[in-house]
């Protein structure tokens, strides 16, 4: 079962504190904006409604089992249906915004088997 992931989530999404926590109840977010993914993020004609749409998926993915992995309960992986539903957003800000963070990196698509190997 292919799940989307948020790259690197362990490295630009947690710290020491977070890490000991089951559920972490705020979104540690990197302010790096002079890095490629962002600074061609903000080219494009819908960067506000895509950066908004991104930290939806980040504070979705905070609350995660496990962290990183956009699984729901019964390790149903999230679809821009329930994304959307879970944030009050709107679907179509998520399909527009998941194609864009897949080009920029910052998902990709994985297994549940593979994310637990590293």
């Amino acid at each position: 079962m292919t799940v989307l992931e948020i790259v690197d989530w362990d490295e630009h999404f947690e710290n020491e504190e977070t890490r000991e926590m089951d559920v972490v109840p705020f979104a540690l977010m990197p302010n790096k904006m002079d890095g490629d993914g962002y600074t061609e993020l903000m080219l494009h004609d819908e960067a506000a409604r895509i950066f908004g749409t991104w930290l939806h998926i980040v504070e979705i993915t905070g609350k995660c089992i496990p962290r990183g992995l956009l699984l729901r309960s019964g390790l149903r992986p999230h679809d821009v249906a329930s994304l959307a539903r879970q944030s009050r957003g709107k679907k179509k800000d998520f399909e527009l915004a998941i194609p864009v963070l897949l080009d920029l990196g910052w998902l990709r698509y994985n297994t549940i088997e593979e994310h637990e190997k590293r």
